[in-house]
């Protein structure tokens, strides 16, 4: 090839190249990986053309120090979380429920709930209501729980309640001295439960399991409650329910006639193993019709039947929820709502089947609920109270 026609072709290629970087101006880089289609196309060693991209926006242009967040519009103002986001401070208790418990007691539950306050400046607020727990020294381990709980509502504002529950305790009327010996001590727990209700917000329940009988196979239930009444400065921890039930312990009973219970030296000398095979012998006879026996009666209750309480009645939360509904189609929702509220008591705990009775009154009576943070947790109806079942207990011998 001459001089001239190498200069001439130089020219050109410079001409082609400058044109492909003018066209490149104002496109965006290319992926940093391509297509499968477009690799296919491809020759080996050479990159695919970027897609075309329209022009970006125009920078904004933000005063000297500021940033692209305070350029941007203001947020609309979302659901007010509970612990922030409620406006002046009529709308929180001015010192929280946890800060108010008794000196050495321990929070054991907490319940936030976004509550009227009636003001204009807030007319929503946080009521906080805390459960506490506290040692008790005991030297009756058998008639003692060794605890004592107490609960604090805080509302919006200064308004505050307290409420201490007696420990519990119990005298056992036919549990052998050398039996006390052997762990058969008393419980106690307890739990706090949010209804919904804007005037009856909480409800407290204490409980407690005491053992008893000749062989310490009857346990003793013990529940007390109180229920949070009225609002602010007008607010009371109420008495509410109590209710008392034994369950009769067959499993223990049976390991004790095998000898894989809690048998004392006193029991074996005194032919208490063969007593519990008697006895156990006599109760399971019953027990299995009993308990068939409860169950019809739950089924015609909840149906709306046999709705009179019995002395003692076996299945009082089906008859309270039962009267609820009967209370609810007359009308009469404020009684439907206290009347199913009771199943909670007897049960210990919330109550799905209760809770949406409670629902469905407060509907009724155009009441709009209590908000609670997050979720309550919900149990289902608990047995007919003579048939709960009893607790396992672990092998104790003393020698």
């Amino acid at each position: 090839m001459t001089p001239r026609k190498s200069l001439g072709l130089l020219a050109v290629l410079t001409l082609v190249g400058l044109g492909a970087v003018l066209a490149s101006c104002g496109k965006s880089a290319a992926p940093s990986s391509p297509s499968a289609a477009t690799a296919a196309t491809t020759e080996p060693g050479t990159a695919p053309e970027p897609e075309a991209v329209e022009d970006p926006d125009p920078p904004i242009d933000l005063p000297a120090g500021a940033t692209l967040g305070d350029a941007l519009p203001k947020l609309p103002p979302v659901h007010p979380r509970l612990g922030s986001g409620l406006a002046g401070d009529s709308a929180r208790p001015a010192r929280g429920c946890a800060d108010q418990g008794p000196s050495g007691a321990t929070l054991v539950k907490q319940l936030d709930l976004i509550v009227a306050t009636g003001k204009t400046e807030a007319p929503q607020g946080v009521l906080e209501v805390c459960l506490f727990a506290q040692g008790v020294a005991r030297t009756d381990r058998v008639s003692g729980t060794g605890k004592r709980f107490s609960v604090v509502s805080a509302w919006p504002g200064s308004a505050v309640q307290t409420y201490a529950f007696d420990e519990p305790t119990r005298t056992p009327t036919s549990l052998p001295p050398e039996r006390a010996k052997v762990g058969h001590d008393g419980a106690g727990w307890a739990t706090i439960v949010a209804t919904g209700h804007p005037e009856l917000p909480v409800l407290a329940v204490s409980s407690a399991r005491f053992f008893d009988g000749r062989f310490g196979h009857v346990l003793q239930y013990q529940r007390r409650s109180r229920v949070l009444r009225g609002v602010g400065e007008a607010a009371q921890w109420q008495a509410f329910q109590d209710q008392d039930f034994a369950v009769v312990d067959l499993g223990h009973l049976q390991a004790l006639c095998d000898g894989r219970a809690d048998a004392t030296p006193a029991d074996r000398a005194a032919g208490q193993l063969q007593a519990a095979c008697d006895e156990h012998l006599k109760l399971a006879e019953t027990s299995d019709l009993q308990a068939a026996e409860h169950e019809k009666l739950r089924a015609r209750r909840l149906k709306g039947l046999d709705l009179t309480m019995r002395k003692p009645d076996p299945d009082p939360q089906a008859l309270w929820l039962g009267q609820a509904k009967a209370s609810l189609a007359a009308g009469e929702w404020q009684k439907a709502f206290e009347t199913a509220l009771r199943a909670d008591v007897a049960c210990g705990e919330a109550v799905a089947e209760a809770h949406s009775v409670l629902n469905d009154a407060l509907r009724a009576g155009k009441k709009t609920p209590a908000k609670l943070e997050a979720s309550q947790a919900m149990a289902a109806l608990c047995e007919p109270l003579p048939d709960k079942p009893a607790p396992k207990r672990s092998k104790v011998e003393v020698k």
